[in-house]
């Protein structure tokens, strides 16, 4: 029974941890994308149960929740890795990695860029809100697990 309980436990903590990359404090990498505008827009309807379990709309899209918004991500790229902390349930992004995102969004012909971990997108960046000096604090996008149902 004890070994049942273990591995129930340890597979809830590696989905929450898979849905979840910035789980753990500390500086992550993440890869840097632009939004596909047009495209990434509220789904006509919600994937199946199986594309909601893996966070993807459909092959080439991301269902993820911002606000009280769910969305379909589309990203080009990747552009850059950069590293960012989360703290306070925001996202930071300062320093060098604040200048290498500022210089990524130029030119870029979008209103957004997408931070992923792990495949997981985890944050939008609107490009108004890098022409401060820093640090950025940003609020996570949700990947709900427990409302896939």
């Amino acid at each position: 029974r004890a070994a049942v309980a273990l591995v129930l436990i340890l597979g809830v903590a590696g989905c929450w941890f898979w849905r979840d990359p910035l789980a753990f404090p500390g500086s992550h990498s993440v890869t840097v994308y632009a939004l596909d505008e047009p495209i990434s827009r509220p789904p006509a309807h919600p994937p199946n149960i199986l594309g909601r379990l893996v966070g993807m709309c459909d092959a080439d899209s991301y269902y993820v929740r911002d606000g009280n918004t769910w969305r379909c991500l589309m990203l080009n790229g990747p552009l850059a890795v950069i590293h960012v902390v989360r703290h306070g349930g925001q996202i930071v992004i300062q320093g060098r990695d604040l200048q290498r995102l500022q210089e990524v969004a130029t030119g870029q012909d979008t209103r957004h860029l997408v931070l992923s971990a792990h495949g997981t997108p985890i944050c939008l960046v609107p490009i108004t809100a890098l022409s401060g000096a820093g640090p950025l604090r940003l609020k996570p996008l949700h990947h709900d697990v427990l409302t896939i149902f």
